[in-house]
């Protein structure tokens, strides 16, 4: 693993106050983020395909997939997704794609592949499928109206958080995450995520359950247990207040993170 024997001095300079960069000093050597390159993209697919494959949404979702190559088309729509990030450079990564953190960025437009392939892709979506995809956006529509209302469009979404099997308990997610939370810190903004089984995780590095919600339960084709949506959002880490960032829109008073003192590129990207 790439690491600075630098890099905890400049975290402490920075943040000698924070709870969350504790947390991340904790993990021995600090890990390096960089850039996700395409040329990290095929190792990330991996990293990527194996993190959710065991997932409850993923195990909904793949059970009504029944059209044929479903490896193959999942694992290129997350090669085209992480395309995608990558010309929109808001990919970051640890050891070339062993861990991986993508984000949606208010204003950063979509690359030109993703609108080409995913009529393609959408296809081979069975009648079931379509169902059960109507279900989750529909209900997640809600969940995000109810918790931030008009203020969604100026919010950061942590869209995916990946670390390959052989690399896990290293503390790469944490640094991700970390690195996320003084992204939107650096830019004054509120951030979200949607998860199912690792809320658990989300809440150690700063976020709480705003909204929760269930699939599968009227749906007679599916014989597995519930799946359980959260919405999650990031709550107080530190004992320094801030003015909210949302103008009392939506995320009004529940975001109240330290404020780095440089932008978290010089923090934690060399």
């Amino acid at each position: 693993m790439a690491t600075d024997k630098g890099h905890e001095k400049r975290l402490l300079g920075h943040h000698q106050e924070s709870d969350q960069i504790a947390l991340l000093l904790r993990v021995a050597p600090v890990p390096i983020i960089r850039p996700l390159q395409y040329g990290d993209i095929p190792n990330a697919v991996k990293t990527s395909y194996n993190a959710i494959f065991s997932d409850s949404l993923s195990l909904y979702l793949d059970s009504a997939d029944t059209a044929p190559g479903r490896e193959c088309r999942q694992k290129a729509v997350h090669g085209l997704a992480l395309a995608d990030h990558v010309y929109r450079q808001t990919a970051f990564t640890i050891d070339g794609g062993d861990a991986t953190l993508t984000l949606g960025i208010p204003g950063r437009k979509r690359g030109p592949l993703a609108p080409v392939f995913a009529p393609v892709f959408k296809a081979f979506d069975t009648k079931e499928l379509t169902k059960r995809k109507k279900e989750f956006v529909t209900k997640l529509s809600v969940m995000l109206q109810k918790a931030f209302g008009d203020g969604l469009g100026d919010l950061i979404e942590v869209q995916g958080l990946a670390t390959a099997p052989n690399k896990q308990g290293r503390g790469y997610g944490t640094a991700l995450m970390l690195y996320a939370n003084a992204f939107a810190d650096w830019h004054r903004r509120g951030v979200w995520l949607v998860t199912t089984d690792a809320y658990g995780f989300y809440a150690r590095v700063g976020y709480s359950v705003v909204q929760e919600d269930v699939l599968g339960v009227d749906d007679p084709k599916w014989d597995g247990e519930p799946v359980h949506i959260r919405l999650e959002a990031q709550v107080v880490s530190s004992p320094h207040g801030r003015e909210d960032r949302s103008g009392g829109n939506g995320y009004a008073g529940m975001l109240k993170n330290f404020i780095p003192s440089s932008p978290p590129y010089q923090l934690l990207i060399v």
